[in-house]
């Protein structure tokens, strides 16, 4: 497999041949519903990619919700370790993920093992649906037990926490991309967070428009998709809390930006804290 700097995606075909040839990986599964949420687990023990292990969204990707940090607050390191350990995740050995397809869980796996410095990991394209569609070899039950030696090496340049934001937004350096669905960045709903609207200064990029179907989109239509912005200025991604704004930065890093950071905390965070303001409207 070819695994160059800007090289995030793997194709089906591609990890089916890794698979036969018994090439040392680890393939994640981390197919998720947020409204019905054993959904993701029950699919996996259905039906999955040989040799996966299932990694649960808000069991093993999120921390504890605290009156700070978001819906989806990141993990201590120490835990995130121990469950990687436990999934067979090891630094020297490729990382395969996949999700149902159109789908951000995926994207924010990705995003947590290359900010624990994981510099093997890859998307599945298409998903889970590209691997059944091609009628490629399943297993049931529930994941096989595996061990590996992860030990985190921490890129703080990925994370942005909220006083990271305040100062973007103070300072007026780099770009900030809400990525939302259009009507909850105009503030004119919001189904789930105690207040409506935007962080300040936030440009709208919903995460969806990065798909064609159950692919992201080609290098060629990401590039047009965000032809305003520039590869070599700062950019903050956030959503609702830290999950949808993650196919975003991995579309954005597929590219070459070289500085995207994911506000983990998203907008649940921002608005954690009484006196941040918010934008509403166009």
């Amino acid at each position: 497999m070819n695994q160059g700097t800007n090289r995030f995606f793997i194709e089906s075909v591609e990890l089916l041949k890794m698979i036969e040839n018994h090439d040392d990986l680890t393939i994640l599964d981390c197919r998720f519903n947020l409204q019905e949420r054993n959904e993701g687990r029950e699919l996996f023990e259905e039906s999955h990619i040989p040799n996966a292990q299932y990694v649960d969204l808000e069991k093993d990707l999120s921390g504890e919700v605290q009156l700070h940090g978001g819906r989806h607050p990141l993990p201590s390191i120490g835990f995130l370790e121990k469950m990687f350990q436990e999934k067979g995740v090891s630094l020297e050995t490729p990382v395969v993920i996949y999700d149902q397809g159109k789908a951000p869980v995926a994207a924010r796996l990705f995003w947590i093992l290359r900010f624990l410095g994981h510099s093997q990991v890859f998307v599945l394209q298409g998903g889970y649906n590209s691997w059944q569609h091609s009628n490629y070899p399943t297993e049931k039950g529930p994941a096989k037990k595996a061990q590996g030696n992860f030990t985190a090496r921490i890129n703080k340049e990925m994370l942005a926490l909220f006083t990271d934001v305040k100062e973007m937004i103070e300072t007026k350096k780099g770009n900030l991309i809400d990525s939302r669905e259009y009507q909850r960045y105009l503030g004119n709903e919001e189904p789930i967070d105690k207040k409506a609207g935007r962080i300040p200064t936030a440009l709208h990029y919903f995460w969806g428009d990065v798909f064609e179907g159950n692919r992201y989109k080609t290098k060629e239509q990401l590039m047009q998709h965000f032809q305003s912005l520039s590869p070599d200025e700062p950019i903050t991604v956030y959503c609702g809390s830290g999950v949808t704004a993650a196919p975003n930065v991995l579309a954005l890093l597929s590219l070459g930006f070289k500085h995207v950071k994911l506000y983990i905390g998203s907008f649940s965070d921002w608005i954690s804290y009484d006196d941040s303001p918010v934008e509403l409207g166009e």
